[in-house]
């Protein structure tokens, strides 16, 4: 910022910042009960909860801009015999008195025909005197101040009721608070000014805007919004579904003391998430309809090893030729950015999740135009699971020879399916987990199989309710009623907090599996041999056909010995 900006941002200051300084009196007229001396110094302070430590990045210096006989009446002070304070420079002076006039046409000369013409400017509640002055003055030279005095941090006090701020002594006058640095997703103050006749504390005028990522958790089995998801940091959902996102920019309480307003959404999305740009921008709660924006790929290094999108408004005060922006925007109001993106095969399945994060770019200075920080990033994760099933014996010993299919209950109204869960009858269809999203072009849930048969993995799942059936039975095996049960997953914002999966039948019991590799119920899958009942017509009856053919053959062969024994 060049410094003839400084000093005019002062005089504006003085004009709009009600209840910090009192009006100045060039006359010095009224009666008075105090006076401060010029020999005396007195602590000027700056209030910032924020700078609970030095360091932390925050500059402060003071500029007498004014000074003179300084005397009180009650609670005004009045400043007589005005000069100029003693950090500013006679080329600022020099501008001034070219440029401002009384009101009798006449350029201004002095001190104290300025302080009037200031004092005519509020009595007139000219609030774009700021403005006025820039123009009437320019800002090309960049040498109206001197260096003035730069602030010491201070502690005071312990616990809740500890103060922290910068300070120091000053002589008497009319003095400008400029804040000269911040730290990271911070904002300026605006400029302070302050008359200091004693020992004054003053608070900062940092205004940050917030940003925030959500999405809805919705069990599609139900097409119920999970239980306190409807705006969540964290969300299940299947491979191939489409997940609604939101974006939010808040704009900060001092919005309507700049100029001009630069915002930024920048969108930091994983690999696990496919996303083709388009989104609907809302401009306040009354803008119920929205405008298409298209996000723009940006070469920046994303976090989760995906890509990092940006839309970028330059001036959230002046409509675009893509959009257009309502003039009415003000303090506090919400933007909105609203998109879907699809969980595809890259999905990661741990308790990590699929993590993308958000934040904007903002200005940060209403006086430096182009100054801009940027808020800390929103993360918002994506978690979807595993569901394994092995297949034994009656003696839990694995078992080849199977195959299985896995349908989930999707609760679309239309039937011809009708399943109770939780007491409460939904309509639906049962579809193979491994074709719901058949002929879309996104990935399914997989299905997998070990070497041996024996083990089943599905992959990509969402919670819901779920039909597990035997579709191939290992020969001398009886095949297994197909088993219902139900997967619930909570989560907090941060992490998976619990898994489990439920059969209504007690058939299978369900082993959760939660950590950075993994997130999965894991189920063994019995089945019983086939049973083994007698049956006649054997073998027992051949015996006795061959044992009496052999005594007639004996017999006859006995006979006929005989017969020729006798002759």
């Amino acid at each position: 910022m060049n410094k003839i900006r400084r000093i005019l941002a002062l005089f504006a200051a003085l004009l709009l910042i009600v209840g910090i300084g009192s009006p100045i009196n060039a006359e010095g007229d009224g009666s008075t009960s105090t006076t401060a001396t010029t020999e005396t110094k007195y602590k000027l302070r700056v209030e910032n909860e924020d700078a609970t430590t030095d360091g932390r990045g925050y500059e402060y210096y003071a500029f007498q801009m004014l000074k003179g006989d300084l005397s009180k009446s009650g609670n005004e002070w009045v400043l007589s015999n005005v000069q100029w304070g003693d950090d500013v420079k006679q080329v600022a002076i020099d501008k001034l008195y070219a440029k401002i006039k009384n009101d009798d046409g006449s350029n201004i000369t002095s001190a104290a025909e300025f302080a009037r013409w200031m004092q005519k400017q509020k009595e007139n509640n000219n609030t774009g005197v700021f403005h006025d002055i820039l123009n009437m003055m320019g800002v090309s030279d960049g040498s109206s101040l001197e260096e003035g005095k730069k602030m010491t941090w201070y502690s005071e006090g312990s616990g809740e009721s500890a103060k922290y701020g910068y300070e120091v002594s000053v002589t008497p006058g009319y003095y400008l608070v400029r804040n000269t640095a911040v730290p990271t997703g911070k904002t300026n103050s605006d400029f302070i000014v302050q008359i200091v006749g004693e020992d004054v504390t003053v608070q900062t005028k940092n205004a940050v805007p917030s940003s925030n990522k959500s999405t809805a958790d919705i069990n599609d089995s139900n097409n119920l919004i999970d239980s306190g998801q409807e705006v969540t940091k964290t969300a299940d959902y299947d491979i191939g579904d489409t997940i609604p996102f939101t974006l939010t920019a808040t704009l900060p309480e001092d919005y309507d003391k700049y100029t001009k307003y630069k915002l930024v959404f920048i969108d930091d999305i994983c690999s696990g998430l496919t996303w083709d740009r388009s989104a609907t921008i809302y401009f306040g709660s009354s803008d119920t309809v929205g405008q298409s924006i298209t996000f723009g790929e940006t070469t920046d290094a994303s976090i989760y090893g995906g890509t990092v999108y940006k839309y970028e408004i330059s001036d959230l005060k002046a409509s675009t030729s893509a959009i257009t922006i309502p003039t009415t925007l003000k303090p506090l109001d919400v933007i909105t950015v609203k998109y879907n993106a699809v969980l595809n095969s890259n999905a990661v399945i741990n308790s990590i999740g699929n993590r993308n994060s958000y934040h904007i770019e903002f200005s940060n200075n209403p006086i430096v135009e182009g100054s801009t920080t940027v808020t800390p990033d929103d993360v918002n994760i994506i978690f979807t699971y595993k569901l394994i099933f092995n297949k034994t014996d009656d003696n839990g010993a694995s078992l080849k020879g199977a195959d299985f299919k896995l349908e989930k209950f999707i609760n679309d109204k239309q039937g011809p399916a009708s399943e109770k869960i939780d007491d409460i009858n939904y309509i639906g269809t049962w579809t193979d987990v491994t074709a719901l999203h058949t002929g879309e072009s996104v990935s399914n849930p997989s299905k997998a199989t070990t070497n041996d048969g024996s083990t089943f993995t599905f992959s990509g799942l969402d919670d819901g309710y779920y039909r597990l059936t035997e579709t191939t039975t290992p020969a001398g095996y009886n095949t297994i009623d197909p088993i219902k049960f139900q997967v619930v997953a909570t989560h907090d914002g941060k992490e998976i907090k619990s898994l489990s999966g439920t059969d209504q039948s007690g058939t299978i019991s369900m082993t959760p599996t939660i950590s950075n590799t993994d997130a999965s119920l894991t189920a063994s899958i019995k089945n019983e041999k086939g049973v083994v009942l007698p049956i006649t017509g054997g073998i027992g009856t051949t015996v006795f056909y061959v044992v009496g053919g052999l005594l007639v053959g004996v017999a006859a062969v006995l006979l006929i010995s005989k017969n020729r024994i006798s002759n």
